[in-house]
């Protein structure tokens, strides 16, 4: 009988200190994938933080551009506004970017008579002086 108490109380010993491995390697297990899902984490926000970063230079050099067209559309507007002195084509502060074989410049795209007349009389002025 005390061999049977011996071999019970070997097993019970066993299957604690198996249960015991059990653990140690299951939280080790957790420990990696906790590590792992750390890691993952820091280096999606690392790359979130990248494209946000692009976008903000992307958003700002659109933002640029669209400034630079629109002073430029403003002096083309302003200049014509001073050569047609009043008169002219209404699209000439809408559209300043037509622009013929000779090079100039029809502000309202088409080279409609009034851009055409303004022009030649600012061209005129200029080879005058």
């Amino acid at each position: 009988m005390a061999g049977n108490q011996d071999s019970e109380v070997t097993r019970r010993e066993r299957r604690r200190a198996e249960k015991k491995r059990k653990e140690r390697e299951n939280a080790r297990m957790r420990e990696r994938a906790r590590v792992w899902a750390e890691r993952e984490r820091r280096e999606q926000a690392e790359r979130l933080a990248e494209w946000f970063a692009a976008e903000d230079a992307e958003l700002e050099r659109v933002a640029e551009a669209r400034a630079e067209r629109r002073e430029r559309e403003r002096a083309v507007a302003t200049w014509g506004a001073e050569v047609r002195g009043g008169r002219g084509c209404w699209r000439w502060d809408m559209s300043p970017q037509g622009v013929t074989e000779s090079g100039m410049v029809f502000a309202c795209g088409e080279g409609c008579e009034s851009c055409k007349e303004a022009l030649k009389a600012t061209r005129d002025e200029h080879y005058k002086s």
